[in-house]
Protein backbone atom coordinates (compact mmCIF):
# COMPACT_ATOMS: atom_id res chain seq x y z
CA UNK A 1 0.00 0.00 0.00
CA UNK A 2 3.03 2.45 0.80
CA UNK A 3 4.71 1.56 -2.24
CA UNK A 4 1.57 2.06 -4.59
CA UNK A 5 0.92 5.60 -3.07
CA UNK A 6 4.55 6.58 -3.52
CA UNK A 7 4.34 5.71 -6.89
CA UNK A 8 1.40 7.85 -7.65
CA UNK A 9 2.97 10.74 -5.31
CA UNK A 10 6.87 10.60 -7.88
CA UNK A 11 4.59 10.13 -11.12
CA UNK A 12 1.88 13.31 -10.40
CA UNK A 13 5.57 15.50 -9.46
CA UNK A 14 7.01 14.08 -12.65
CA UNK A 15 3.90 15.55 -14.67
CA UNK A 16 3.76 18.16 -12.79
CA UNK A 17 7.35 19.22 -13.27
CA UNK A 18 7.16 18.56 -16.99
CA UNK A 19 4.09 21.00 -17.07
CA UNK A 20 6.29 23.52 -15.54
CA UNK A 21 9.37 23.33 -17.68
CA UNK A 22 7.15 23.41 -20.55
CA UNK A 23 5.80 26.32 -19.92
CA UNK A 24 9.45 28.20 -19.15
CA UNK A 25 10.99 26.76 -21.90
CA UNK A 26 10.01 28.82 -25.35
CA UNK A 27 8.08 28.06 -28.51
CA UNK A 28 10.53 27.04 -30.22
CA UNK A 29 12.16 24.48 -28.69
CA UNK A 30 10.65 20.63 -28.73
CA UNK A 31 8.92 20.51 -25.16
CA UNK A 32 7.01 17.85 -25.65
CA UNK A 33 9.49 15.47 -25.32
CA UNK A 34 9.67 16.68 -21.06
CA UNK A 35 6.90 14.74 -20.94
CA UNK A 36 8.41 11.16 -21.27
CA UNK A 37 9.89 11.52 -18.60
CA UNK A 38 6.61 10.83 -16.14
CA UNK A 39 5.33 8.05 -18.98
CA UNK A 40 9.15 6.60 -18.29
CA UNK A 41 8.68 6.49 -14.30
CA UNK A 42 5.08 5.16 -14.28
CA UNK A 43 6.06 2.71 -16.96
CA UNK A 44 9.01 1.37 -14.37
CA UNK A 45 6.69 1.61 -11.06
CA UNK A 46 3.54 1.04 -12.14
CA UNK A 47 1.22 -1.55 -13.92
CA UNK A 48 0.14 -1.07 -17.73
CA UNK A 49 -3.48 0.84 -16.48
CA UNK A 50 -1.52 3.78 -14.67
CA UNK A 51 0.85 4.13 -17.44
CA UNK A 52 -2.16 4.59 -19.89
CA UNK A 53 -3.51 7.41 -17.36
CA UNK A 54 -0.33 8.86 -17.09
CA UNK A 55 0.36 8.98 -21.10
CA UNK A 56 -2.92 10.51 -21.43
CA UNK A 57 -2.37 13.07 -18.87
CA UNK A 58 0.91 14.24 -20.37
CA UNK A 59 -0.69 14.50 -23.90
CA UNK A 60 -3.60 16.47 -22.53
CA UNK A 61 -0.99 18.72 -19.91
CA UNK A 62 0.98 19.09 -23.25
CA UNK A 63 -2.10 20.53 -25.25
CA UNK A 64 -3.14 22.80 -22.29
CA UNK A 65 0.63 24.34 -22.39
CA UNK A 66 0.75 25.07 -26.41
CA UNK A 67 -3.03 26.55 -25.61
CA UNK A 68 -1.76 28.96 -23.26
CA UNK A 69 1.84 29.96 -25.36
CA UNK A 70 -0.18 30.52 -28.43
CA UNK A 71 -3.32 29.32 -28.70
CA UNK A 72 -3.38 26.65 -31.41
CA UNK A 73 -3.50 23.50 -30.41
CA UNK A 74 -3.81 20.85 -33.45
CA UNK A 75 -2.31 23.18 -36.31
CA UNK A 76 1.09 24.23 -34.80
CA UNK A 77 1.87 21.28 -32.41
CA UNK A 78 0.72 18.52 -33.48
CA UNK A 79 3.82 17.52 -35.05
CA UNK A 80 5.43 18.08 -31.30
CA UNK A 81 3.31 15.14 -29.97
CA UNK A 82 5.18 12.84 -32.21
CA UNK A 83 7.60 12.23 -29.23
CA UNK A 84 5.00 11.82 -26.50
CA UNK A 85 3.71 9.26 -28.71
CA UNK A 86 6.32 7.34 -29.25
CA UNK A 87 7.48 7.59 -25.65
CA UNK A 88 3.96 6.04 -24.29
CA UNK A 89 4.33 3.69 -27.08
CA UNK A 90 8.03 2.58 -26.07
CA UNK A 91 6.48 2.66 -21.78
CA UNK A 92 3.04 0.99 -23.13
CA UNK A 93 6.03 -2.27 -24.06
CA UNK A 94 7.97 -1.80 -21.45
CA UNK A 95 5.09 -2.19 -19.38
CA UNK A 96 4.06 -5.19 -20.70
CA UNK A 97 7.31 -6.55 -20.93
CA UNK A 98 7.79 -5.28 -17.10
CA UNK A 99 3.71 -7.45 -16.17
CA UNK A 100 4.99 -10.13 -18.08
CA UNK A 101 8.35 -10.68 -16.17
CA UNK A 102 6.69 -10.28 -13.00
CA UNK A 103 4.16 -12.75 -13.87
CA UNK A 104 6.75 -14.91 -14.85
CA UNK A 105 8.91 -14.19 -11.34
CA UNK A 106 5.57 -14.90 -9.70
CA UNK A 107 5.27 -17.72 -11.31
CA UNK A 108 8.32 -19.23 -11.27
CA UNK A 109 8.32 -18.44 -7.23
CA UNK A 110 4.97 -20.85 -7.05
CA UNK A 111 6.61 -22.97 -8.79
CA UNK A 112 9.72 -23.45 -6.14
CA UNK A 113 6.97 -23.05 -3.66
CA UNK A 114 4.90 -25.70 -5.10
CA UNK A 115 7.88 -27.77 -5.65
CA UNK A 116 9.10 -27.16 -1.88
CA UNK A 117 5.44 -28.36 -0.50
CA UNK A 118 5.82 -31.66 -3.03
CA UNK A 119 9.32 -32.41 -1.51
CA UNK A 120 8.09 -31.99 2.26
CA UNK A 121 4.56 -33.97 1.42
CA UNK A 122 7.03 -36.94 -0.75
CA UNK A 123 9.69 -36.70 2.69
CA UNK A 124 6.77 -37.06 5.07
CA UNK A 125 5.33 -39.82 2.65
CA UNK A 126 8.49 -41.87 3.41
CA UNK A 127 8.33 -41.20 6.88
CA UNK A 128 4.93 -42.35 7.25
CA UNK A 129 5.74 -45.27 5.19
CA UNK A 130 8.45 -46.01 7.24
CA UNK A 131 6.45 -45.79 10.37
CA UNK A 132 3.72 -47.77 8.70
CA UNK A 133 6.13 -50.59 8.13
CA UNK A 134 7.63 -50.72 11.49
CA UNK A 135 4.23 -50.37 12.44
CA UNK A 136 3.32 -53.64 10.16
CA UNK A 137 6.53 -55.23 11.69
CA UNK A 138 5.70 -54.56 15.40
CA UNK A 139 2.65 -55.95 14.88
CA UNK A 140 3.44 -59.28 12.96
CA UNK A 141 5.97 -59.65 16.27
CA UNK A 142 3.26 -58.87 18.60
CA UNK A 143 0.92 -61.47 16.37
CA UNK A 144 3.31 -64.15 16.55
CA UNK A 145 4.26 -63.54 20.49
CA UNK A 146 0.59 -63.76 20.85
CA UNK A 147 0.16 -66.71 18.97
CA UNK A 148 2.65 -68.28 20.89
CA UNK A 149 1.79 -67.48 24.11
CA UNK A 150 -1.93 -68.34 23.44
CA UNK A 151 0.02 -71.99 21.76
CA UNK A 152 2.06 -72.48 24.96
CA UNK A 153 -0.86 -72.64 27.65
CA UNK A 154 -2.29 -76.02 28.67
CA UNK A 155 -5.95 -74.18 28.74
CA UNK A 156 -8.11 -74.43 25.20
CA UNK A 157 -8.62 -71.07 24.37
CA UNK A 158 -11.01 -70.54 21.04
CA UNK A 159 -13.27 -67.15 19.46
CA UNK A 160 -16.59 -67.86 17.78
CA UNK A 161 -18.80 -65.06 16.13
CA UNK A 162 -22.02 -64.07 16.40
CA UNK A 163 -23.28 -67.30 14.89
CA UNK A 164 -20.64 -69.26 16.88
CA UNK A 165 -18.25 -70.34 14.12
CA UNK A 166 -14.40 -70.78 14.60
CA UNK A 167 -12.64 -67.16 14.55
CA UNK A 168 -9.51 -68.52 15.90
CA UNK A 169 -8.07 -71.50 18.28
CA UNK A 170 -5.17 -72.59 19.75
CA UNK A 171 -3.37 -75.73 20.12
CA UNK A 172 -4.70 -76.72 22.82
CA UNK A 173 -8.03 -76.36 22.21
CA UNK A 174 -7.27 -78.00 18.98
CA UNK A 175 -5.76 -81.08 20.59
CA UNK A 176 -8.60 -81.11 22.89
CA UNK A 177 -11.09 -81.87 20.34
CA UNK A 178 -8.66 -83.98 18.50
CA UNK A 179 -8.51 -81.65 15.08
CA UNK A 180 -5.73 -79.55 13.69
CA UNK A 181 -6.47 -75.55 14.08
CA UNK A 182 -7.50 -74.77 10.31
CA UNK A 183 -9.83 -77.21 10.16
CA UNK A 184 -12.00 -75.70 12.71
CA UNK A 185 -11.72 -72.32 11.09
CA UNK A 186 -15.08 -71.24 10.20
CA UNK A 187 -16.70 -74.18 11.61
CA UNK A 188 -19.73 -74.55 14.30
CA UNK A 189 -18.09 -75.41 17.57
CA UNK A 190 -21.13 -76.70 18.99
CA UNK A 191 -21.33 -78.87 16.15
CA UNK A 192 -17.99 -79.78 16.17
CA UNK A 193 -17.67 -80.81 20.23
CA UNK A 194 -21.39 -81.68 20.50
CA UNK A 195 -21.85 -80.57 24.57
CA UNK A 196 -23.61 -82.64 27.05
CA UNK A 197 -24.76 -83.15 30.31
CA UNK A 198 -22.85 -85.65 32.74
CA UNK A 199 -25.91 -87.96 32.23
CA UNK A 200 -24.90 -87.96 28.53
CA UNK A 201 -27.47 -85.89 27.64
CA UNK A 202 -27.19 -83.56 24.41
CA UNK A 203 -27.29 -79.82 25.12
CA UNK A 204 -29.67 -78.03 23.13
CA UNK A 205 -27.79 -75.40 20.80
CA UNK A 206 -30.34 -72.46 22.78
CA UNK A 207 -29.42 -73.77 26.49
CA UNK A 208 -25.49 -74.59 25.89
CA UNK A 209 -24.02 -73.17 28.34
CA UNK A 210 -21.12 -72.49 26.12
CA UNK A 211 -23.26 -69.91 24.12
CA UNK A 212 -24.30 -67.84 26.94
CA UNK A 213 -21.75 -65.07 26.32
CA UNK A 214 -23.15 -64.19 22.92
CA UNK A 215 -26.88 -64.83 23.90
CA UNK A 216 -26.95 -62.42 27.11
CA UNK A 217 -23.81 -60.27 26.43
CA UNK A 218 -22.42 -61.64 30.08
CA UNK A 219 -19.74 -63.75 30.71
CA UNK A 220 -20.63 -66.98 32.00
CA UNK A 221 -18.64 -70.21 33.82
CA UNK A 222 -19.38 -73.37 33.88
CA UNK A 223 -18.40 -77.23 35.19
CA UNK A 224 -19.19 -80.70 34.12
CA UNK A 225 -19.93 -79.96 30.58
CA UNK A 226 -18.58 -83.16 28.70
CA UNK A 227 -17.54 -82.24 24.75
CA UNK A 228 -16.69 -85.04 22.28
CA UNK A 229 -13.61 -85.37 20.56
CA UNK A 230 -12.85 -86.25 16.68
CA UNK A 231 -12.55 -90.17 17.47
CA UNK A 232 -16.08 -90.14 19.57
CA UNK A 233 -14.56 -90.64 22.79
CA UNK A 234 -15.31 -87.55 25.66
CA UNK A 235 -13.91 -85.64 28.09
CA UNK A 236 -15.25 -83.20 31.03
CA UNK A 237 -14.60 -79.29 31.47
CA UNK A 238 -14.45 -76.60 33.15
CA UNK A 239 -14.60 -73.65 31.16
CA UNK A 240 -15.57 -70.25 30.95
CA UNK A 241 -17.10 -67.95 28.14
CA UNK A 242 -17.07 -64.04 27.78
CA UNK A 243 -18.81 -62.13 25.02
CA UNK A 244 -17.10 -59.41 22.52
CA UNK A 245 -18.61 -56.06 22.27
CA UNK A 246 -17.90 -53.54 19.78
CA UNK A 247 -20.63 -50.49 19.53
CA UNK A 248 -22.67 -52.19 22.55
CA UNK A 249 -23.28 -55.14 19.82
CA UNK A 250 -22.13 -58.66 21.28
CA UNK A 251 -19.69 -59.79 17.77
CA UNK A 252 -18.55 -62.70 19.27
CA UNK A 253 -17.54 -64.48 22.72
CA UNK A 254 -14.02 -65.58 23.89
CA UNK A 255 -13.88 -69.04 25.74
CA UNK A 256 -11.93 -70.67 27.55
CA UNK A 257 -11.07 -74.33 28.24
CA UNK A 258 -9.70 -76.55 31.09
CA UNK A 259 -9.58 -80.26 30.73
CA UNK A 260 -10.44 -81.83 34.80
CA UNK A 261 -10.12 -85.34 33.37
CA UNK A 262 -7.51 -85.61 36.09
CA UNK A 263 -9.82 -83.81 38.47
CA UNK A 264 -12.92 -85.65 38.00
CA UNK A 265 -10.55 -89.32 39.03
CA UNK A 266 -9.17 -87.18 41.84
CA UNK A 267 -12.26 -86.74 43.09
CA UNK A 268 -13.50 -89.81 42.52
CA UNK A 269 -10.26 -91.34 44.23
CA UNK A 270 -10.86 -89.16 47.27
CA UNK A 271 -15.00 -90.16 47.17
CA UNK A 272 -13.17 -93.80 47.82
CA UNK A 273 -11.06 -92.50 50.66
CA UNK A 274 -14.29 -90.95 52.72
CA UNK A 275 -16.21 -93.47 52.12
CA UNK A 276 -13.58 -95.87 53.37
CA UNK A 277 -13.42 -93.13 56.19
CA UNK A 278 -16.63 -92.98 57.50
CA UNK A 279 -17.36 -96.76 57.09
CA UNK A 280 -14.37 -98.60 58.14
CA UNK A 281 -12.95 -96.21 61.44
CA UNK A 282 -16.37 -94.76 61.93
CA UNK A 283 -17.82 -98.48 62.51
CA UNK A 284 -15.61 -99.87 65.07
CA UNK A 285 -15.20 -96.33 66.90
CA UNK A 286 -18.70 -96.41 67.32
CA UNK A 287 -18.62 -99.58 69.22
CA UNK A 288 -15.53 -98.15 71.39
CA UNK A 289 -17.58 -95.11 72.22
CA UNK A 290 -20.80 -97.28 73.40
CA UNK A 291 -18.45 -99.88 74.91
CA UNK A 292 -16.63 -96.77 77.04
CA UNK A 293 -19.57 -95.02 77.91
CA UNK A 294 -20.89 -98.69 79.55
CA UNK A 295 -18.17 -99.07 81.16
CA UNK A 296 -17.55 -95.38 82.77
CA UNK A 297 -21.40 -95.83 84.22
CA UNK A 298 -20.88 -99.52 85.72
CA UNK A 299 -17.40 -98.65 87.32
CA UNK A 300 -19.36 -95.25 88.42
CA UNK A 301 -21.95 -97.41 89.90
CA UNK A 302 -19.77 -99.30 92.14
CA UNK A 303 -17.41 -97.03 92.93
CA UNK A 304 -14.65 -97.49 91.23
CA UNK A 305 -13.69 -93.56 90.79
CA UNK A 306 -10.05 -94.10 89.51
CA UNK A 307 -11.15 -96.20 87.01
CA UNK A 308 -14.46 -94.67 85.75
CA UNK A 309 -12.49 -91.23 85.08
CA UNK A 310 -10.25 -93.62 82.75
CA UNK A 311 -13.26 -94.32 80.86
CA UNK A 312 -14.31 -91.02 80.99
CA UNK A 313 -11.02 -90.21 79.16
CA UNK A 314 -10.99 -92.83 76.90
CA UNK A 315 -14.63 -91.86 75.80
CA UNK A 316 -13.76 -88.34 75.45
CA UNK A 317 -10.39 -88.91 72.92
CA UNK A 318 -12.86 -91.32 71.31
CA UNK A 319 -15.27 -88.68 71.06
CA UNK A 320 -12.81 -86.25 69.54
CA UNK A 321 -11.32 -88.52 67.12
CA UNK A 322 -14.79 -89.70 65.78
CA UNK A 323 -15.03 -85.45 65.65
CA UNK A 324 -12.59 -85.23 63.52
CA UNK A 325 -13.01 -87.80 61.16
CA UNK A 326 -16.38 -86.12 60.78
CA UNK A 327 -14.69 -83.06 59.96
CA UNK A 328 -13.06 -85.05 57.59
CA UNK A 329 -15.60 -86.65 55.73
CA UNK A 330 -17.95 -83.39 55.76
CA UNK A 331 -14.99 -81.33 53.79
CA UNK A 332 -14.28 -83.22 50.84
CA UNK A 333 -18.24 -83.53 50.39
CA UNK A 334 -18.66 -79.84 50.85
CA UNK A 335 -15.79 -79.06 48.07
CA UNK A 336 -17.01 -81.67 46.00
CA UNK A 337 -20.27 -80.29 45.95
CA UNK A 338 -22.14 -83.57 47.51
CA UNK A 339 -23.84 -81.94 50.59
CA UNK A 340 -27.28 -80.28 49.61
CA UNK A 341 -28.46 -77.23 51.73
CA UNK A 342 -31.80 -77.46 53.23
CA UNK A 343 -32.87 -73.65 54.00
CA UNK A 344 -36.08 -72.40 56.27
CA UNK A 345 -37.12 -69.52 57.09
CA UNK A 346 -35.68 -69.23 60.63
CA UNK A 347 -35.94 -66.65 63.81
CA UNK A 348 -32.28 -66.48 63.93
CA UNK A 349 -31.99 -64.84 67.59
CA UNK A 350 -34.00 -67.58 69.14
CA UNK A 351 -32.01 -70.28 67.32
CA UNK A 352 -28.39 -68.65 68.49
CA UNK A 353 -29.81 -68.78 72.29
CA UNK A 354 -30.87 -71.98 71.99
CA UNK A 355 -27.33 -73.10 70.25
CA UNK A 356 -25.62 -71.20 73.33
CA UNK A 357 -27.80 -72.98 75.92
CA UNK A 358 -26.52 -76.39 74.35
CA UNK A 359 -22.60 -75.19 74.27
CA UNK A 360 -20.06 -77.18 76.48
CA UNK A 361 -20.39 -77.38 80.67
CA UNK A 362 -22.45 -75.57 82.53
CA UNK A 363 -19.32 -73.51 83.37
CA UNK A 364 -18.43 -72.88 79.78
CA UNK A 365 -22.44 -71.63 79.18
CA UNK A 366 -22.38 -69.18 82.23
CA UNK A 367 -19.36 -67.28 80.45
CA UNK A 368 -21.25 -66.70 77.44
CA UNK A 369 -23.40 -63.40 77.36
CA UNK A 370 -26.11 -62.90 74.59
CA UNK A 371 -26.91 -59.93 72.62
CA UNK A 372 -29.90 -60.43 70.64
CA UNK A 373 -32.59 -57.58 69.77
CA UNK A 374 -36.13 -58.46 70.36
CA UNK A 375 -37.44 -57.89 66.75
CA UNK A 376 -35.62 -59.55 63.81
CA UNK A 377 -36.70 -61.00 60.39
CA UNK A 378 -36.67 -64.58 59.34
CA UNK A 379 -33.47 -65.37 57.73
CA UNK A 380 -33.25 -68.32 55.56
CA UNK A 381 -30.80 -71.06 56.81
CA UNK A 382 -30.02 -74.38 57.26
CA UNK A 383 -30.40 -74.95 60.93
CA UNK A 384 -28.00 -77.80 60.96
CA UNK A 385 -25.15 -76.40 59.43
CA UNK A 386 -25.29 -72.71 60.71
CA UNK A 387 -26.27 -74.60 64.46
CA UNK A 388 -22.49 -76.14 63.28
CA UNK A 389 -20.72 -73.48 62.81
CA UNK A 390 -21.33 -71.59 65.10
CA UNK A 391 -21.06 -73.97 68.35
CA UNK A 392 -17.68 -74.22 66.22
CA UNK A 393 -17.36 -70.29 66.65
CA UNK A 394 -18.02 -70.34 70.33
CA UNK A 395 -16.17 -73.67 71.15
CA UNK A 396 -12.74 -72.20 69.64
CA UNK A 397 -14.02 -68.35 71.79
CA UNK A 398 -14.18 -70.43 74.81
CA UNK A 399 -11.03 -72.77 74.94
CA UNK A 400 -8.43 -69.71 73.62
CA UNK A 401 -9.57 -67.32 76.13
CA UNK A 402 -8.84 -67.27 79.65
CA UNK A 403 -11.44 -69.20 81.85
CA UNK A 404 -12.63 -66.41 83.86
CA UNK A 405 -13.45 -63.94 80.54
CA UNK A 406 -16.67 -63.68 78.88
CA UNK A 407 -17.46 -64.37 75.28
CA UNK A 408 -20.01 -62.46 73.89
CA UNK A 409 -22.55 -63.45 71.02
CA UNK A 410 -24.16 -60.93 69.36
CA UNK A 411 -26.93 -60.94 66.45
CA UNK A 412 -27.23 -57.38 64.42
CA UNK A 413 -28.34 -56.47 60.93
CA UNK A 414 -26.27 -54.61 58.52
CA UNK A 415 -28.03 -53.54 55.22
CA UNK A 416 -29.40 -56.70 53.46
CA UNK A 417 -27.21 -59.32 56.30
CA UNK A 418 -27.98 -60.74 59.37
CA UNK A 419 -24.77 -60.80 61.37
CA UNK A 420 -23.83 -63.48 63.97
CA UNK A 421 -20.65 -62.50 65.68
CA UNK A 422 -18.55 -64.16 68.72
CA UNK A 423 -15.99 -62.20 70.68
CA UNK A 424 -13.64 -63.71 72.85
CA UNK A 425 -10.99 -61.90 75.33
CA UNK A 426 -8.39 -64.15 74.52
CA UNK A 427 -4.48 -63.94 73.02
CA UNK A 428 -5.50 -62.57 69.87
CA UNK A 429 -4.43 -63.50 66.67
CA UNK A 430 -0.87 -62.28 64.82
CA UNK A 431 -2.04 -59.93 61.96
CA UNK A 432 0.36 -61.96 59.45
CA UNK A 433 -1.67 -65.31 60.14
CA UNK A 434 -4.87 -63.60 59.97
CA UNK A 435 -5.31 -64.04 55.70
CA UNK A 436 -5.18 -68.04 56.49
CA UNK A 437 -7.40 -68.89 59.77
CA UNK A 438 -9.88 -70.15 57.60
CA UNK A 439 -7.47 -72.19 55.39
CA UNK A 440 -8.16 -76.48 55.45
CA UNK A 441 -6.04 -77.45 58.56
CA UNK A 442 -4.47 -73.97 59.42
CA UNK A 443 -4.11 -73.83 63.43
CA UNK A 444 -3.22 -70.24 65.04
CA UNK A 445 0.08 -70.41 66.76
CA UNK A 446 -0.85 -68.30 69.60
CA UNK A 447 -3.15 -70.61 71.12
CA UNK A 448 -2.97 -72.64 73.97
CA UNK A 449 -3.77 -75.97 72.47
CA UNK A 450 -2.75 -75.34 69.71
CA UNK A 451 -1.81 -79.19 69.61
CA UNK A 452 -6.39 -80.66 69.14
CA UNK A 453 -7.61 -80.72 66.56
CA UNK A 454 -7.34 -81.07 62.23
CA UNK A 455 -7.25 -76.89 61.66
CA UNK A 456 -10.79 -78.04 59.61
CA UNK A 457 -13.22 -76.06 62.07
CA UNK A 458 -12.80 -72.65 60.97
CA UNK A 459 -12.86 -74.23 57.16
CA UNK A 460 -15.86 -75.80 57.46
CA UNK A 461 -17.28 -72.58 58.88
CA UNK A 462 -16.14 -70.67 55.51
CA UNK A 463 -17.83 -73.30 53.43
CA UNK A 464 -21.00 -73.38 55.25
CA UNK A 465 -21.08 -69.56 55.48
CA UNK A 466 -20.56 -69.05 51.31
CA UNK A 467 -23.25 -72.00 50.92
CA UNK A 468 -25.61 -70.07 52.83
CA UNK A 469 -24.77 -66.92 50.22
CA UNK A 470 -22.77 -64.91 53.39
CA UNK A 471 -19.54 -64.58 54.32
CA UNK A 472 -16.60 -64.97 57.36
CA UNK A 473 -14.47 -62.63 58.73
CA UNK A 474 -11.90 -62.17 61.72
CA UNK A 475 -10.40 -58.88 63.59
CA UNK A 476 -8.13 -59.37 66.24
CA UNK A 477 -5.39 -57.78 67.97
CA UNK A 478 -3.29 -59.70 69.83
CA UNK A 479 -3.71 -59.20 74.06
CA UNK A 480 -6.85 -58.03 73.27
CA UNK A 481 -9.08 -60.48 71.92
CA UNK A 482 -10.50 -61.83 68.26
CA UNK A 483 -13.97 -61.04 66.96
CA UNK A 484 -15.37 -63.84 64.25
CA UNK A 485 -18.22 -62.73 62.13
CA UNK A 486 -20.43 -64.92 60.27
CA UNK A 487 -22.80 -63.20 57.64
CA UNK A 488 -26.17 -64.69 56.12
CA UNK A 489 -28.39 -62.67 53.18
CA UNK A 490 -31.90 -61.82 54.85
CA UNK A 491 -33.49 -62.79 51.47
Amino acid sequence: MRQNISTLILIGISLVTAFVVDLLLATDYPTSAVYTIPVLVAAYRAPPPAVLVTASLAVFLNLVSSHLQDGALWDSHLPNLSPVIIAVAIACLAALLSSQKQELTLRAQRERELSAKLQMAARQLALKARDARHALAECKRLADQMRLVLDSTDEGIFEVDHQGRCTFINRSGAEMLGYKAEVLLGKSIYEISRPSHLNGSRYPLEECPMYHALQTGKGFRAADVVLSRQDGTSFPVEYSSCPVVENSIVRGAIVTLIDITERKRAEENREEYVSLISHDLRNPLTSIIGTADWLRRILAKQDFEREARAAELMLTNARRMNSMIQDLVDSARWESGQLEMRKEMTDLPQLVSDIARRVGSFEDRMRIQLECPACFPQVPVDIERFERATINLITNALKYSPPESTVVVRVSRSNEEALVSVHDQGCGIPADELPYVFDRFYRAKTGKKVGEGLGLGLYIARLIAEAHGGRIWVESEVGKGSTFVFSLPLS
